[in-house]
Parts: C-alpha cells; structure tokens; sequence
C-alpha cells in the first residue's frame, strides 16, 4: 500500500475546494480523465439534427418521426456524447 503524505496533498484539497471539477479529474497527483472537448461543427450539426428531430415526433403526428423519435433522440444524444468525449471526432 501507497503511504501518503498530508503536505503533499494541501495544494491538491485547496484545489478541490475552489474547482470541484479538478477533482474528478485528480487521482493522488496522477490525471486519469481528460477534460470534455468540443466536437467537431458537424458532430454538433448531426446530433442536434437528429433531437429536434426526435422531439417533432414526439410531439406531432408525422408517420416516420412518431415512429422512431426516442431512436433519433438516442442517436442525437449519443453523437453529442461522443462528440465530447473523443477528439477529432
């Protein structure tokens, strides 16, 4: 087992304090999740596409969207998810 040392750890709890984001991505000084990206424009465009899409036919009666609308709101939400978690995608 790892010993760990309180004075080492200070910096990494006022860091916590002030960014509660830091420290899902800090693991005893070692980084093990990257920060979200922007996806890519077309990424967006497709996702975004594909809800409002999904939300249409959830809301009106058009044969193919009332169909599929929580697929397509699937697929929207699933590019966008994507989109920020993989880079160049």
């Amino acid at each position: 087992m790892k010993a760990y040392h309180l004075k080492s750890h200070v910096s990494d709890l006022n860091d916590i304090f002030t960014n509660p984001l830091k420290a899902l991505l800090i693991n005893s000084k070692k980084i093990i999740m990257k920060a979200p990206s922007a996806p890519k424009q077309i990424t967006w465009i497709i996702g975004l596409i594909c809800g409002i899409l999904g939300i249409v036919g959830h809301y009106t009666d058009v044969p193919f969207l009332t169909e599929h609308n929580y697929t397509l709101l699937l697929v929207g939400f699933i590019a966008l998810a994507a989109g920020t978690t993989f880079r160049d995608m």
